[in-house]
């Protein structure tokens, strides 16, 4: 019921958000899949950070792109953040796909400090039409979310996020003008 609670409030503060949009990922729907009496469609929320120093945004584009194609062909979606080294994904597929692709993605030694913050069966995807929305939101865009103004307070960042900042992060994103914005951005 708390949870529940602070994530309506955050979908209802979301209007003090500014403007932000996502890179959106591809024009194919090839990645939709239908959920069949034998798949368990889940979310996978976590964080890591990067082992690489000063994690520049070629690299970035360069680890987009390869999620990007690697998630299409599993059927997977989400979205990804970025800030100052340190990542926070969610993850929508089959239970088992996802599963696999997150034990990959724990041994990648581009990743350090990987913590699983969610794993949860849900009904349907938020992030269907992108393999992986990229939210380029600044930390001052993050901390307008309601509940979230502390977040990178003294250094922290996306590795000290707990559960219920996860789901209020996921409903800003999935809610949020950042959505919409992506859908309205068309194929980039």
């Amino acid at each position: 019921m708390l949870i529940d609670n602070i994530a309506k409030f955050a979908i209802c503060g979301i209007n003090q958000v500014v403007n932000q949009f996502f890179v959106q990922s591809s024009c194919s729907n090839d990645h939709r899949q239908t959920v069949s009496p034998h798949m368990e469609l889940v979310h996978c929320i976590y964080c890591s950070a990067s082992s690489i120093p000063n994690l520049g945004s070629a690299d970035l584009n360069s680890l987009l792109a390869k999620a990007r194609a690697t998630n299409a062909r599993l059927g997977v979606t989400g979205i990804l953040l970025f800030h100052k080294g340190s990542f926070f994904q969610v993850l929508e597929g089959d239970r088992d796909v996802v599963e696999d692709l997150y034990n990959s993605i724990s041994s990648d030694k581009r990743h350090t400090r990987i913590t699983k913050i969610i794993q949860e069966p849900i009904s349907q995807r938020d992030f269907e039409d992108w393999t992986m929305g990229y939210p380029q939101a600044t930390q001052q865009e993050i901390e307008n979310i309601p509940g979230m103004n502390d977040v990178f307070k003294d250094g922290k960042s996306y590795i000290d996020v707990c559960e219920t900042r996860a789901r209020i992060l996921l409903a800003a994103f999935v809610d949020g003008r950042w959505h919409s914005k992506l859908g309205a951005i068309g194929c980039v």
